[in-house]
């Protein structure tokens, strides 16, 4: 009953607003009917708030754009991007800076599943996606990979593969976060020449993604939203494939493309952090790069003290 009367404030106010939700196709975790930019309008301090709802249960990053903001004052940085998570987040707030004239806003948003501003460090060492004490084999990456058919601008990308045994376990390379968990090992394909794949990726704080590819969480439950750690066991190779395949990147302002990142690998028996095709890596997780990303609560559960 609420959000009804809001609806009829704003319609006989003429508050002449405009929102296209503009999402990606190729992104299969971003469904279009789960996050809505909501207005209310508060007549005593004559502002308009802006807030999203996000039924997702894993959060995205929203960008905000206006057309025109007349007669309104708007203090927030341009291009405005937000990351929401699941439920509703406070936005913004417009002020009528003229009483008697009614303001127009008309806007537009889109969602993005990473930050298409983020902020990259470009020397984050990351962990070798396999348990301490394992041998990571570099593997020469073939594009064309049916697992691969989710990133539109795959050709464009950095993806690094490395050798491993059906149900080997599959460790975390940075902090994330849970947003996509998909299989179809367990579906009857179309035609036989459809191939079984897996994978499941993590959005990282800095709002990059990393999606690990053969990854099935069959073995290990896991759900989206869920905190991962680095080092931490997360998933599996699933039982078709001989290899794990993982891609770090982000999305492009104004873009259905991905921005890729050829990220650090710690290496501990190399003189650089440059992966050698078919070179046999032993895997490390010192403590110091596990902790990186951590809260100090975090840091006393890592270290029993929790």
């Amino acid at each position: 009953m609420a959000q009804r009367f809001v609806l009829i404030l704003l319609l006989l106010f003429s508050i002449d607003t405009y929102a296209q939700n503009q999402y990606l196709p190729e992104i299969n975790f971003i469904e279009a009917e789960k996050v809505q930019i909501r207005l209310s309008y508060n007549q005593a301090r004559n502002s308009t708030f802006f807030s999203a709802y996000n039924e997702a249960e894993y959060p995205v990053f929203i960008h905000i754009s206006f057309k025109e903001v007349s007669r309104l004052s708007f203090f927030e940085e341009q291009p405005y991007i937000k990351k929401i998570p699941p439920g509703f987040t406070d936005l913004f707030v417009l002020e009528q800076s003229h009483e008697r004239n009614l303001p127009r806003f008309p806007f537009e948003f889109k969602v993005y599943p990473s930050n298409p501003l983020v902020d990259l460090n470009l020397d984050f060492p990351y962990l070798l996606p396999f348990r301490e004490g394992e041998a990571a084999v570099p593997q020469k990456v073939d594009t064309s990979d049916k697992v691969l058919s989710v990133i539109p601008n795959r050709e464009d990308g950095f993806f690094y593969a490395f050798l491993a045994i059906p149900g080997q376990e599959i460790c975390a390379s940075r902090k994330g976060v849970v947003v996509d968990i998909f299989s179809n090992l367990n579906e009857e394909p179309e035609d036989g020449s459809t191939k079984e794949y897996s994978y499941i990726t993590l959005l990282h704080d800095d709002g990059t993604l990393a999606t690990y590819f053969n990854a099935t969480s069959e073995n290990k439950p896991l759900k989206l939203n869920q905190t991962i750690y680095p080092g931490d066991a997360f998933s599996s190779l699933n039982e078709v494939s001989d290899r794990l395949i993982v891609a770090v990147y982000y999305n492009r302002l104004f873009s259905n493309d991905y921005i890729f990142l050829s990220p650090k690998f710690h290496l501990s028996n190399a003189n650089s952090n440059s992966l050698e095709i078919n070179k046999e890596y032993t895997v490390v997780h010192p403590k110091e790069i596990r902790e990186l990303e951590m809260t100090k609560k975090e840091k006393k559960k890592l270290n029993g003290k929790a």
